[in-house]
């Protein structure tokens, strides 16, 4: 009568009774094992998730191997200079191994004109012989000249002049930077710098109508538009525009460049001028090497990534030899087929390489594991590969048919949205949303037999309690003819 005892207690020992029938019956059964099949539905889909971040990460670490310029590391090269203070080099994959001579007659310079020195700045003599508005033109090479007026008050100093005529050349827009400079605690001059180097940047200085200013501030000579500035006196610091170029000379040619620094003389390398060299001095050299750090460290990152996958596959597609847990994969033909054809890919040799050129990572000192997996075997034919220029390697995988190719168009059919490791998440994922369908409609058939129980369990406490009153009344009457009161059947 535990139960029944239970039921004539309260409402909390009622729900109680309803819990633990609802937790014996037939629905919650089968809701239990359907959040099972849930839970194992789900860490499938974890599963095919790891394979998709994997044999992404793989592809996108084989798409690096198929670049090409200077962002193809696997055939990365390495400029050397044998005297960084005359210059600095930068090599891209594309450049050629070998040893280059450089000498350096000059650099390149940006066209600079300086004014005459100005003493007494704070004297108005000068704006006496300018009054008025002063307009000049500036030309930078072919481009379109542009026109700067400066006004000229009575009482402007020679400092005021010289500072309103900086202040509009560089808001004009033109191609120049304009300095006011006290060269003396006494003194001043201006100077004005294209901002390109070269002789096709060469600045052009004009006075407009009846302007005098850079006359008189000794940029140009009635008889020289470009005079030579000398001590204190104006003009340009380079007379002749064409030794505004470097000049240099690169395994006994001679080249002009516009720029100290240059990417078009050599295929691949972009070389810095720093300093030029003195007459009678020895060419300095510039080498070309393989950047075999760059090229071992990207075949090891490969060989990670790659060996990842293989033994993520072995694990997933197997059984264990301990616990005879089988992987997510285990029977599954497109996943099977994944791990082999892989390896077949990786193994087989390429035939789109030059002849007598390695077809095989065997051959380049890569060895493959029994378990599928890779690892560099021989150092030093590596070394020997990647010392040679890394051709054999690039092209090992980024020819015709190289690894790279062949693996990511393989790959590509499961790594793509909607391929087939997505198709698969598909369908468990579908058939998660038909266990929650069907754990839903056995939730809603026990909330009415919770239901129906908390009114079968209220009816029986309204007897229950209607019989512990009655004996309650007979208990008392018993009392008063004098019977015993322990209950029903006490005399």
């Amino acid at each position: 009568m535990a139960a029944l005892s239970s039921i004539s207690g309260t409402l909390s020992s009622v729900e109680q009774l309803v819990q633990q029938s609802i937790a014996q019956s037939y629905e919650n059964k089968h809701i239990t094992q359907l959040e099972n099949s849930k839970s194992t539905l789900n860490s499938t889909i974890s599963v095919y998730s790891s394979l998709k971040t994997k044999l992404k990460t793989l592809s996108d670490r084989l798409e690096k191997f198929t670049e090409v310029g200077a962002d193809a590391k696997i055939s990365a090269k390495t400029a050397e200079s044998s005297d960084a203070k005359v210059f600095t080099a930068e090599a891209s994959s594309s450049a050629s191994v070998g040893v280059n001579s450089l000498f350096v007659s000059r650099l390149a310079s940006r066209d600079t004109a300086v004014s005459k020195q100005k003493s007494n700045l704070d004297s108005t003599s000068m704006a006496d012989k300018l009054l008025g508005t002063q307009t000049i033109r500036i030309t930078i090479g072919d481009n379109d000249p542009i026109e700067i007026s400066i006004d000229v008050a009575a009482d402007d100093t020679k400092e005021d002049i010289m500072n309103n005529f900086v202040d509009a050349i560089n808001s004009s827009g033109a191609a120049v930077t304009a300095s006011y400079i006290k060269d003396t605690p006494d003194t001043a001059r201006i100077s004005i710098i294209s901002k390109e180097s070269g002789s096709t940047n060469q600045m052009s200085l004009e006075e407009v109508g009846d302007a005098k200013i850079l006359r008189n501030l000794g940029f140009i000579a009635l008889d020289d538009d470009r005079p030579q500035s000398t001590g204190t006196g104006g003009g340009f610091l380079i007379v002749d525009p064409n030794d505004l170029n470097a000049e240099f000379t690169l395994n006994g040619i001679a080249i002009l460049k516009e720029s100290n620094t240059i990417s078009d003389v050599l295929q691949g390398v972009t070389i810095k001028l720093i300093s030029a060299q003195e007459e009678g001095e020895s060419p300095e050299t510039l080498t070309i090497v393989s950047d075999s750090e760059t090229v071992k460290s990207e075949l090891e990152a490969f060989i990670t990534d790659y060996n990842e996958v293989i033994k993520f596959l072995n694990s997933e597609t197997g059984i264990d030899s301990t616990t005879y847990e089988r992987g997510a994969f285990t029977g599954k033909y497109s996943y099977t087929n994944l791990k082999l054809n892989i390896r077949a890919l990786l193994s087989s040799p390429v035939d789109s390489v030059e002849e007598g050129a390695p077809s095989m990572l065997t051959q380049i000192g890569i060895e493959i594991n029994r378990d599928g997996t890779l690892k560099i075997g021989d150092e030093d034919k590596l070394s020997e590969y990647m010392e040679s220029g890394n051709s054999s390697i690039l092209n090992l995988f980024n020819s015709e048919n190289g690894i790279a190719y062949t693996i990511n168009n393989y790959l590509e059919s499961f790594v793509k949205t909607g391929g087939i490791v997505d198709d698969d998440k598909k369908l468990l994922n579908t058939r998660i949303k038909n266990i929650d369908s069907r754990v839903e409609d056995f939730e809603y058939r026990l909330q009415i037999r919770a239901n129906t129980l908390r009114q079968q369990y209220a009816a029986l406490q309204k007897m229950l309690s209607r019989l512990n009153s009655q004996q309650a009344m007979i208990n008392n009457a018993m009392s008063l003819y004098g019977y015993g009161s322990s209950g029903y059947g006490a005399y």
